[in-house]
């Protein structure tokens, strides 16, 4: 139940709280004083869009607060972690001149669609102008689903379309690949196969370049090897000779001379080094000092890697990486085939179980559409509609999966015996369809149970029979939950348990909207003046409605 709605620099309202109470309350006022400022207000709590125009002029931001007595909190809201205070749920929503806004639900920052998703299991909305929703045959099927509590089904069979669509888009785009898919798998295959056939290890290219380096310079190098080695052992004049001949002298000396024992012995190291280069030079020297074939095989073997380098990486490291990565690659593109079949499969199980689900769906649409025939008959026939035919009518839309179902309803309808029943949208006259859409609202209120229902001159252009219909039906509904009605009319004016009064006043040169709760005398003089103004006849059929109201 909406407990309270607190207004703040919204158009024509400085700053206003209205306070709301079980049962029927009705809202009257001039035209241009404010009232649909009211519904405005309440919607924008609730997470309607908004701009800065809604703002009052000369005001920066304006704020909305819609408060609830709640039992239980609605299960999107409970998910987000948000419970009653003290069984109540605010709605605020903060608004800014530049078009910023933001909403909290007891005092929790959340995103707007969560305020309406909420708000739909609170209140429900009837305004004028909703009689249009007749015109758009879609529309009937909601209404139909809404009336029946199988919104959760429509939504799990639409849930079941959109995957069955992102497969089939899967499928489709893989196949549309397949062509490129081939071509680049053959041109992997055949990167894959030049590397692997190169075999080239690691440090390979570093050691063949050492090779080839030698191979150039093998004959100047053996001489030079040859050379050296002469002259650390040749026969005359070696340098092992002469370090052994001074290695022997300072020996001798070191008798008399201690110092020298040093050097003695290391002379006698430094020939031992010396034997030790010459063997080395010795095993270069007679090394074979070039062979044309190794260094072509060698010139080969570099070619190669230079023409893989360009294409695949400056060093062997990079190449075999590469090659790993398109092995990889070319793996991910040989599973685009299975993928494909895979994928195709899962479309076919989705189509199949979007095909059951859509038949159940169909069942109980089609037993929920008797029902409602029935229903909205009655009502329509309080409505001083008595004659009135109404008819549920499907149509097929077809098995292929689709967001809808396998047929789409349509409301049917004939306000006049003896004619055939005909599409709603092209034979109901606005008054038969304000009417209608009512009818359809109150059975539906009744199956959603919503704690609120909020109407907007849902009577206007209504008189006679059908008003007295509408009014009646307002005070049962009234009886089982809270109704809040916007109203011209003095007949559901008298019927409110509790009757508030939108008056436009100027204020300091400003015009200002007000809400006045009316009683006694001030409310007859309200009923009064929608009744016809304010002379005796209309008083005494006001004080009459509102004492009849009273006794019922």
């Amino acid at each position: 139940m909406l407990r309270s709605l607190t207004i703040k620099k919204i158009v024509l309202i400085e700053d206003l709280m209205i306070e709301f109470k079980p049962g029927l309350n009705v809202i009257t006022g001039e035209a241009g004083a404010g009232k649909s400022v009211i519904l405005d207000a309440l919607e924008l709590a609730l997470g309607k869009r908004a701009s800065g125009d809604y703002l009052r002029t000369g005001a920066e931001k304006a704020t909305v607060e819609a408060v609830f007595a709640v039992e239980r909190v609605p299960a999107c809201l409970a998910e987000y972690g948000i419970e009653p205070e003290e069984g109540h749920l605010s709605f605020l929503r903060e608004l800014y001149r530049q078009g910023r806004s933001l909403c909290r639900i007891n005092g929790q920052a959340v995103p707007l669609f969560l305020c309406r998703e909420a708000a739909g299991e609170l209140i429900d909305f009837l305004i004028q102008g909703e009689q249009q929703a007749l015109h758009h045959p879609i529309r009937h099927g909601e209404m139909l689903e809404a009336f029946s509590g199988l919104r959760g089904a429509r939504a799990e069979l639409e849930r079941i379309y959109q995957q069955w669509r992102s497969a089939r888009e899967k499928v489709e785009q893989l196949m549309r690949e397949r062509r490129e898919r081939a071509r680049r798998a053959d041109m992997l295959r055949y990167e894959i196969s030049e590397i692997d056939a190169a075999a080239f290890k690691p440090e390979e290219v570093e050691e063949l370049l050492r090779e080839r380096a030698w191979l150039q310079n093998a004959a100047r190098l053996t001489e030079l090897a040859n050379r050296g080695r002469s002259l650390l052992t040749g026969k005359e004049g070696s340098a092992v000779e002469a370090v052994g001949e001074a290695a022997a002298i300072a020996e001798e000396i070191a008798r008399y001379r201690a110092e020298l024992k040093s050097h003695a012995e290391n002379l006698r190291e430094a020939a031992l080094y010396i034997t030790e280069a010459a063997r080395e030079l010795e095993r270069v020297a007679d090394q074979e000092e070039y062979d044309p074939r190794r260094l072509d095989a060698i010139e080969l073997r570099l070619d190669l890697f230079e023409r893989l380098r360009r294409k695949y990486g400056d060093t062997v490291a990079d190449i075999l990486r590469y090659r790993d990565e398109a092995a990889a690659e070319l793996e991910t593109l040989e599973r685009g085939e299975e993928e494909a079949v895979r994928l195709q499969m899962e479309t076919d199980r989705l189509r199949q179980e979007w095909l059951a689900r859509a038949e159940r769906l169909q069942a109980a649409r089609e037993e929920a559409a008797l029902v409602l025939e029935e229903k909205i008959t009655r009502e329509l026939a309080a409505l001083a509609m008595e004659k009135t035919g109404f008819k549920v009518v499907f149509h097929p839309v077809g098995d292929a999966p689709n967001p809808r179902g396998l047929k789409e309803a349509e409301f049917y309808f004939s306000a006049n015996p003896g004619e055939p029943l005909k599409p709603l949208t092209r034979t109901a006259s606005g008054g038969e369809a304000a009417r209608t859409i009512f009818a359809l609202k109150v059975i539906v209120s009744q199956n959603e149970r919503v704690g609120t229902l909020f109407l907007d001159e849902v009577d206007t252009g209504v008189s006679g029979q059908a008003l007295a219909g509408i009014a009646a039906r307002l005070e049962f509904l009234s009886r089982s939950r809270q109704v809040i009605c916007i109203t011209h009319q003095p007949v559901v004016a008298a019927m409110g348990a509790v009757h508030l009064l939108i008056k436009k006043e100027v204020v300091d040169g400003r015009a200002v909207t007000r809400v006045l709760p009316l009683t006694g005398e001030a409310r007859v003089k309200e009923v009064a003046r929608l009744i016809g103004g304010a002379s005796e006849t209309a008083t005494e059929h006001a004080k009459e409605l509102i004492r009849s109201e009273d006794r019922a």
